[in-house]
């Protein structure tokens, strides 16, 4: 049996455990499957609940505390012990703070159970891909979003978040990091960075580093995390000297400080699709979320979270 898993925030980590290959879910053994709800199990993987334990480790500097928990698919109820609708909600690592909060928001005012599947949009699309019980998906790259509807997965998209890459380092470091070319010394051995070939993040910062003419001498030095809350993790934890990130995502830990922000001009605009998928089309819990997420309240929890919200596409003219 091996562990494996991305972390969360707070110190926080959520993991899976899989007994074994489950046939028929689409994934295979030994492969990390994100960050998921207890509750979202019996939704993602209806025919094999049984191989999957949820498992939470706090991680702190002297060490890893592992507290082993039973992942029980539990029914929700709205106040008057009817069942509520459920929602799969799939999302990129990196908002998961923003959603967290905007899912809890939603479901004081919608009688509606909003269950939350968090890693990078590259392991997300795939789990979509293969069946996976998600309803509405906010990716942080638009070419997984494209690479589903192609595959007819998608019944509507909107690009609705920006956001910006930054160099972080341990906040009790004394690098110093004023350009990319910094990147290429000593001092930096290992650069933590999303893959580069798969992880959005990572390949929004591969993309600067080649414009940069920086990615060729820097390669050896990548550290590739399977999501971006992993490689933010690595600079926290000290296993990496530097990071490139998201500035959403170093806002969010007192354990990294912000060494030198990225032009922008030296990778495609980040933007985050907020996608309908094809069955949440047919939910109308799934259709309010999504309508929900492109709203005001969820704009007004995006920019405290530090994204920039995009404004809403111009209606077509009949």
């Amino acid at each position: 049996m091996r562990l494996f898993g991305a972390p969360g925030h707070s110190g926080t980590h959520r993991r899976f455990v899989k007994a074994g290959e489950a046939a028929g879910t689409g994934f295979h053994a030994g492969q990390s499957v994100g960050i998921l709800d207890e509750e979202v199990l019996a939704d993602t993987f209806p025919a094999h609940p049984a191989a999957l334990l949820l498992m939470t480790v706090t991680t702190m500097r002297s060490g890893p505390v592992p507290v082993l928990l039973c992942a029980v698919a539990l029914a929700g109820c709205g106040a008057d012990g009817s069942a509520r609708a459920k929602v799969g909600l799939f999302g990129a690592a990196s908002t998961t703070d923003a959603l967290d909060e905007i899912r809890a928001r939603f479901e004081q005012t919608h009688d509606a159970q909003v269950r939350a599947n968090y890693a990078s949009s590259a392991t997300l699309a795939h789990q979509i891909e293969s069946g996976a019980g998600a309803d509405v998906f906010l990716s942080a790259n638009v070419q997984w979003v494209d690479y589903l509807e192609d595959k007819g997965l998608v019944a509507r998209r909107r690009d609705l978040l920006g956001n910006r890459l930054v160099v972080v380092v341990p906040s009790d470091s004394q690098l110093r990091v004023a350009s990319l070319e910094d990147l290429l010394g000593e001092p930096i051995e290992r650069l933590a960075l999303g893959d580069p070939e798969a992880v959005p993040a990572g390949i929004y910062a591969k993309q600067a580093l080649v414009n940069k003419g920086l990615w060729e001498r820097v390669q050896k030095k990548v550290v590739a995390a399977d999501d971006v809350r992993r490689a933010l993790f690595y600079v926290e934890t000290g296993n990496a000297q530097a990071g490139i990130v998201y500035s959403t995502d170093a806002a969010i830990s007192d354990s990294v400080k912000v060494a030198l922000e990225i032009d922008a001009d030296l990778s495609d605009p980040i933007r985050y699709p907020l996608v309908l998928l094809g069955q949440g089309a047919e939910r109308p819990a799934a259709v309010s979320l999504f309508d929900y997420l492109g709203g005001p309240e969820a704009a007004e929890v995006f920019r405290k979270h530090g994204f920039t919200v995009l404004e809403a596409p111009a209606p077509r003219q009949e």
